[in-house]
């Protein structure tokens, strides 16, 4: 299942006017709800796992990605999209654009998100999100970014790494990349992380875990949004990003724990 199957004339919902980002759930999720996809108690999870956890659904500048629990009612993978005539805030964050994902599970929509990650890389659509671009734009740069994905080379994956610094590792690193509900966010940081750490050259095992669940599980490097510093704090083994899908930023933050850490010599 692909975006450009998801976003059609019901869940493509362009010149949304709201007053918050709780009314912004309401309006994009609707459209879900009327199509039995998800019940309305899902959108209820993602206000509740908002206010919890802060703004990290925000993935990008003015772009947010709202996802609830699996279990408070999502029946089939779903998207929907809105694009606003002003924005909203979730905290201090702006948003013009907003998602709203439902899954069944936390491993079955990972292709989706993968799209997703390496769509929300593409300047262009970013500009036609935060600008009001119509369907027909914005579907057509989705579906370049399902061209891609047929293409593994172009995502850099399994090519040489950029860096040849001798590490002290003797196995493969463990990396806990983690988000409010270890579904969405966490999954496409994941995909960063694997990308990142390919092209720093040092095996490992990237995992996918919600903040609250973390107990007894042991990884030598936790990466996160900056919204869960207070999450994560007391931990020594941590890397925070502004930026999720940014490969440059994850990269050059997890070399310069790795270098403090005498990982990288």
């Amino acid at each position: 299942m692909v975006i450009t199957t998801l976003l059609n004339d019901q869940t493509f919902l362009a010149d949304v006017s709201c007053d918050s980002w709780e009314d912004l759930v309401d309006i994009a999720g609707a459209p879900l709800v009327r199509e039995g996809s998800v019940e309305p108690g899902f959108l209820q999870s993602i206000k509740d796992t908002v206010v919890k956890y802060g703004s990290y659904m925000v993935l990008v500048d003015d772009v947010a990605l709202f996802h609830g629990r699996p279990e408070a009612g999502a029946h089939e993978i779903a998207m929907s999209l809105a694009l606003l005539s002003r924005p909203v805030y979730v905290q201090d964050k702006r948003v013009k654009a907003a998602f709203v994902f439902a899954a069944v599970d936390n491993d079955s929509h990972l292709e989706l998100l993968r799209e997703l990650a390496r769509a929300l890389a593409d300047d262009e659509l970013l500009r036609l999100l935060r600008n009001g671009g119509s369907r027909e734009d914005v579907l057509r740069r989705f579906a370049i970014a399902e061209e891609s994905m047929k293409c593994v080379e172009c995502d850099g994956v399994g090519g040489t790494a950029d860096r040849n610094e001798k590490t002290t590792t003797e196995r493969d690193m463990k990396i806990l990349c983690v988000c409010g509900l270890g579904m969405g966010s966490s999954l496409i940081l994941k995909m960063t992380v694997e990308k990142a750490m390919q092209q720093i050259g040092i095996p490992c095992d990237v995992e996918h875990q919600a903040a609250g669940t973390m107990s007894g599980i042991n990884a030598d490097l936790i990466v996160a949004a900056q919204d869960f510093a207070d999450e994560l704090a007391g931990r020594d083994n941590v890397v925070l990003v502004t930026n999720i899908v940014k490969t440059d930023e994850v990269k050059a933050k997890i070399e310069a724990f790795l270098e403090e850490t005498g990982v990288l010599t």
